[in-house]
C-alpha cells in the first residue's frame, strides 16, 4: 500500500522520460558463469558497518542517473534502484531492435539513467540491490483486474501469464549478465503477498497466487545463479507477516508467514532470501515498537521477529535466516515532526544492528517525493541543488561514521570482524523483565546491558529471544532466553546473543536464566550465579566482552521508576461483523488509560483502514497517570470489502523528552448490502375468458422480501387490454412492508392474452433498474362466438 505513489511517481517519470540506451545492438547469447569483482560475502562475513544504504529516486536527480553528492563520504554501502522489465522490453517481438541490445534473441531498450546509476554507485564501492519488478502488457496475466493494482490503470503489476516466467527469467539473465560486478543483490517482483503489487488474477485461490509466484521466482533465480552463481536472489513481502491476523483468504492481501511457508516447498533446494518491508504499523507516525507484533504486522521495532521465525522454521538451512531490508521510510509530517522521524530512524539502527541475520538496511528515501504527502525524504528539495536538510539525514549520516563519533548502535560494534551488539535488561512492574539485542519494550525502564558477539565464532551456541504472552496477550508479554530456536513454545523474536559454553578469558561474563519463585511466571537474565534470590534455570553461556557489562542503579522492583506514561487499550480487538450499507453504522467503544505516572502530552489517534471508520473521542492530549478516557470508532460501510488489516492506535510521543508510548486495536468487519428483493402474488395469474367490452379486475401483492429499501417505485404493465385501475404504492417500499397493484383486463378482440406486470425499482444508492415480475394471461370473447 505505501509503495503505491513511491514505486507509482518513479515508473509515471520514467516512462515519461522515454530516453533509451544509445548503445548498438548487438547479441548476447552466453550464459556461461562469471566471476563478479565484487565479493558476494555470505552473511556471516558480512561487516555490519556496511548495511546502511538508500534507495536511488529517479526524480531526485533529473533522470541523469548521478549519485546525490551526499550519498558519497557518508559510509552509504547499499542502494536499492529499480529496474522496470515493462519499460526495459516493452514488445513482444521487436526484430529491428534498433538503438537496443538482443539477449537470447530478445530485444532490451535500457533506460540510460538506470544504467548509468547502476554503474555510478558502484564505481563509489556501493553494492546494488536490482528490483526486477513490472510486467509488460504482452506478458501479463489475461485475467488480471488492472483497476485492483496498485498502479491503476496501468497492468505492470499483473503477474506473468502462464508460460510467460521464462521471458521473465530471461530479462534477469540480461540484467544479471549486464551488471555482474555491480549488482548484489535480486528482488524478484514486489510485495507479492498483495494484489496490488503481484495480481494473479480475479478468481486467483491463495495456493495459485504462491504457486504462480514460485513459477516466476524459479525461473528467474536459475538464470541469475546460472550467471552469477553466488548472488543473492529474494522474494519481497511487505510487513503483514502473522497467519493468524491476516490468513489466507483475503484477495487484497494475505500473510507473509502462510505465504513464504508455502513458496518454499515450491523452491526446491534453491537458496532463496527474504526481502522485507518493516514499515511502521501506521504509515502516518514514525513509531515502531517491540509491541507491534500483536498488530500482526513485523516493523522495524519487531524485526528480530522475522529472524525468529526463519530460524524456527528453517533450522539446518542458515542461508534462509538472512534478512534483506528493502524498503522502509518514517514520515515527518505527523504530530512528533522531524525530531521523532530522526529518533526512530536511530532506533530503527539498533533494531536491525540487533537482529545479526539483517543484511540490508534500505531507507526510502534520501529526499522526499513530491508526489506524496508523506514525507519520508532525510531532505528536501527546495529548488535544483538547493536542499533543506531534516534531523534525520544526520542522525543517517554520521551513525556509522568509523573515526567519529559512532551512534545508534554502531558505537557498540567494535571490530568488523568480531561485531558486538549489546544485550539490554529491563523491567516493568506489569510486565515483569525483558532481554533483548534490539529494542525494549515501552514500558519496560533499563537496568543493565552487556555487550555480546553478533556473529556466531568456533564453538559458539545461538541463544534466543523469546516473547512469553500471558493468554496471547504480547503487549502484557514478558521475555525467556532460551537455547532452542523454537523458543520453547514461545514467540521467537530472534538471536539475543553468541555465547561461549566455557570462558574463553578472564574478562567474560557469565550469563544465567532465572525463573521468579512462585506463580508470577516472569523470567529474567542475570549475570549473578545465584539468580540475585529467583530460582536459577542454568547457564546460557559466557559473553566475550572485553569491556564488561554496563549497569544502571539496580532498584526492587517495587520501585523500579516508571515516570513515564504507557497507555492500554481495551478491547484490544473489536469485531463490527456485519453491518448495512447505505446508512447503517455500528459504533465501537474503547477505554484509554494511561497506566504510567506521568500524563501525557501531544496524544494522538490514528485510524488505519478505509474512509468507512471515523473516530470521536474526549480524550484530552494530557492525559493524567492513572486517568482514562473513551474513544468511539464508527464504521459506516460503503461496500463489502472485508477491513483487512484495520486498526485504531492511540499514540503519545514527546519529541523534547525522545520518548513515546502506543496501544493499538484490531478491527475487523464487512458490510452487507441492502438489497430490495419484490415479489408479486400471485406471480403468474390468468384472467380466463372475459367477454368483449366486459372487464375483470384482480388485485395483485407487491412485497418487499429483501433487507433494503425498493426507491422510485413504478409498475409497467404490458399486454392488451391491460390497464392499472388503482394502487395504494407509493414510490418507496420498505423492507418487510407490502402494497397492493389492482389490474383490469377488458377485451376487445377475440385474441388469447400474453402480459406481464412489472414492479420496477431501484436499490439504495445504485442506478440501476431492478423488476419484480408477474406474468398474466387470459382469452378475450365468448368462447361460444369461437365454434
Amino acid at each position: 500500500m505505501k509503495l503505491v505513489t513511491l514505486l507509482f511517481g518513479s515508473v509515471i517519470f520514467i516512462s515519461s522520460c522515454g530516453r533509451w540506451s544509445s548503445l548498438n545492438s548487438s547479441e548476447i547469447n552466453g550464459e556461461t558463469p562469471r566471476t563478479s569483482l565484487r565479493a558476494f560475502t555470505q552473511w556471516s562475513g558480512d561487516n555490519p558497518f556496511n548495511i546502511k544504504g538508500v534507495h536511488h529516486i529517479f526524480y531526485a536527480m533529473g533522470y541523469t542517473g548521478q549519485v546525490p553528492p551526499d550519498i558519497a563520504g557518508n559510509a552509504v554501502g547499499k542502494v536499492a534502484i529499480n529496474v522496470p522489465w515493462f519499460i526495459w522490453e516493452p514488445r513482444d517481438i521487436d526484430t529491428s531492435c534498433g538503438g537496443g541490445e538482443l539477449y537470447r534473441g530478445h530485444c532490451y531498450r535500457i533506460e540510460t539513467h538506470v544504467s548509468d546509476a547502476i554503474n555510478n554507485y558502484a564505481r563509489l564501492g556501493i553494492a546494488v540491490t536490482a528490483i526486477l519488478f513490472g510486467v509488460p502488457s504482452w506478458a501479463t496475466e489475461p485475467d488480471c483486474d488492472v483497476s485492483k493494482n496498485a498502479a491503476a490503470p496501468n497492468s505492470f503489476f499483473c503477474a506473468p501469464a502462464i508460460g510467460r516466467e521464462s521471458r521473465f527469467a530471461d530479462f534477469a539473465g540480461y540484467v544479471a549478465n549486464k551488471f555482474p560486478t555491480q549488482i548484489e543483490t535480486f528482488v524478484v517482483h514486489n510485495e507479492v503477498n498483495t494484489q496490488p503489487y503481484f495480481n494473479v488474477g480475479r478468481s486467483a485461490t491463495f495456493a495459485t497466487r504462491v504457486s504462480r509466484y514460485a513459477l516466476s521466482y524459479n525461473a528467474a533465480y536459475d538464470r541469475i545463479r546460472s550467471i552469477l552463481p553466488s548472488a543473492n536472489v529474494a522474494i519481497s513481502l511487505d510487513s503483514s507477516f502473522s497467519q493468524a491476523v491476516f490468513g489466507t483468504s483475503s484477495s487484497y492481501i494475505v500473510s507473509g508467514e502462510s505465504f513464504l511457508r508455502s513458496f518454499a516447498g515450491q523452491t526446491g533446494n534453491r537458496e532463496w532470501k527474504v526481502a522485507y518491508h518493516p514499515y511502521p504499523v501506521d504509515l502516518s507516525t514514525p513509531v515502531l515498537s517491540t509491541d507491534d507484533l500483536k498488530t500482526g504486522r513485523i516493523s522495524m521495532g519487531n524485526i528480530g521477529a522475522l529472524e525468529g521465525w526463519l530460524m524456527r522454521e528453517y533450522p539446518s538451512q542458515p542461508v534462509h535466516h538472512e534478512i534483506f531490508l528493502t524498503e522502509f521510510g518514517f514520515n515527518r509530517s505527523s504530530s512528533g515532526g522531524p525530531s521523532l522521524q530522526a529518533q526512530s530512524m536511530c532506533r530503527a539502527f539498533q533494531s536491525a544492528l540487533g537482529t545479526p541475520h539483517v543484511r540490508s538496511f534500505l531507507y526510502y528515501s534520501f529526499e522526499d517525493n513530491p508526489g506524496e504527502a508523506l514525507q519520508f525524504g532525510m531532505v528536501t528539495r527546495q529548488s535544483p541543488g538547493v536542499f533543506t536538510y531534516h534531523p534525520v539525514w544526520s542522525t543517517y549520516a554520521l551513525a556509522n561514521r568509523v573515526g567519529m563519533s559512532t551512534s545508534c548502535g554502531f558505537e557498540n560494534v567494535g571490530s568488523p570482524s568480531t561485531p558486538k551488539m549489546s544485550l539490554l535488561r529491563g523491567y516493568s512492574p506489569s510486565r515483569g523483565h525483558w532481554a533483548t539485542s534490539r529494542l525494549l519494550p515501552d514500558a519496560f525502564a533499563r537496568e543493565w546491558a552487556v555487550l555480546v558477539d553478533s556473529r556466531p565464532f568456533p564453538g559458539s551456541m545461538p541463544v534466543y529471544e523469546c516473547a512469553v504472552a500471558p493468554l496471547n496477550d504480547l503487549a502484557r508479554s514478558h521475555s525467556l532466553a532460551s537455547l532452542s530456536s523454537s523458543c520453547e513454545g514461545n514467540t521467537p523474536m530472534g538471536v539475543l546473543a553468541y555465547l561461549s559454553p566455557q570462558p574463553t578469558s578472564g574478562s567474560d561474563t557469565a550469563l544465567y536464566r532465572c525463573a521468579r519463585p512462585g506463580d508470577r511466571g516472569d523470567h529474567m537474565v542475570s549475570v549473578a550465579a545465584n539468580c540475585e534470590g529467583w530460582v536459577g534455570e542454568g547457564l546460557l553461556g559466557y559473553a566475550r566482552s572485553p569491556q564488561g557489562i554496563s549497569t544502571m542503579p539496580r532498584t526492587s522492583e517495587a520501585t523500579v521508576p516508571m515516570d513515564r506514561p504507557t497507555l492500554e487499550m481495551t478491547p484490544n480487538t473489536f469485531n463490527f461483523d456485519e453491518v448495512f450499507m447505505g446508512g447503517g453504522q455500528l459504533n465501537a467503544e474503547f477505554r484509554i488509560t494511561n497506566a504510567g505516572k506521568r500524563a501525557t502530552e501531544h496524544l494522538n489517534f490514528n485510524l488505519i483502514g478505509p474512509a468507512d471508520l471515523t473516530i470521536n473521542t474526549n480524550c484530552p492530549q494530557a492525559l493524567a497517570p492513572q486517568a482514562s478516557c473513551m474513544a468511539t470508532v464508527n464504521f459506516k460501510p460503503t461496500s463489502t470489502t472485508p477491513l483487512s488489516g484495520a486498526s485504531v492506535a492511540v499514540i503519545y510521543s514527546s519529541p523534547g523528552l525522545q520518548e513515546n508510548a502506543f496501544a493499538i486495536s484490531t478491527l475487523q468487519g464487512k458490510g452487507k448490502e441492502l438489497k430490495a428483493d419484490l415479489v408479486l402474488t400471485p406471480n403468474r395469474y390468468d384472467f380466463g375468458s372475459v367477454p368483449i367490452n366486459g372487464s375483470k379486475t384482480h388485485e395483485f401483492l407487491v412485497a418487499n422480501n429483501g433487507t433494503g429499501m425498493a426507491m422510485s417505485l413504478r409498475f409497467a404493465l404490458g399486454g392488451t387490454g391491460l390497464t392499472i385501475s388503482s394502487t395504494n404504492c407509493r414510490d418507496r417500499l420498505e423492507p418487510k412492508d407490502s402494497c397492493t397493484v389492482s389490474v383490469t383486463y377488458r377485451p376487445t378482440t377475440n385474441t388469447p392474452l400474453s402480459g406481464e406486470l412489472a414492479a420496477v425499482y431501484k436499490n439504495y444508492g445504485s442506478t440501476i433498474d431492478l423488476v419484480g415480475r408477474s406474468t398474466i394471461t387470459g382469452l378475450g370473447g365468448d368462447p361460444r362466438a369461437r365454434r
